[in-house]
């Protein structure tokens, strides 16, 4: 894991200062959160790996891949959840409304151009 963190730390540096933002506190922010982003996504991709790995020796799920498989399918919900009440509301409401909830009050110009 370690002898990766250099290739991790290279792209979020690269990011950090390809991306336009006016302070060094904001690139040295983005540079963390991208950090953090890259390095959580190379350690759920090696517990896939092990886990896959101890699945086809017969042994199961491994006690480890529980927490990764259970994050997953809460972050697969929080998208999931909100996206189809919105698909619901878009299905009652008008389309302008959906967008922007503040013209909600403003009368409808339909038929009148």
């Amino acid at each position: 894991m370690m002898r990766s963190q250099a290739a991790v730390l290279a792209g979020a540096l690269i990011m950090a200062l390809a991306y336009p933002t006016g302070s060094l506190f904001g690139r040295l922010r983005g540079l963390v959160g991208v950090w953090l982003l890259l390095t959580t996504g190379h350690v759920f991709a090696t517990i896939v790996t092990l886990a896959r790995a101890h699945i086809r020796q017969g042994k199961g799920l491994p006690r480890f891949a529980w927490p990764a498989l259970a994050i997953s399918v809460a972050a697969l919900w929080g998208v999931v959840l909100p996206l189809t009440s919105t698909a619901s509301a878009a299905l009652t409401t008008d389309g302008a409304t959906m967008i922007d909830p503040r013209v909600q009050g403003v009368p409808s110009t339909k038929g009148v151009l």
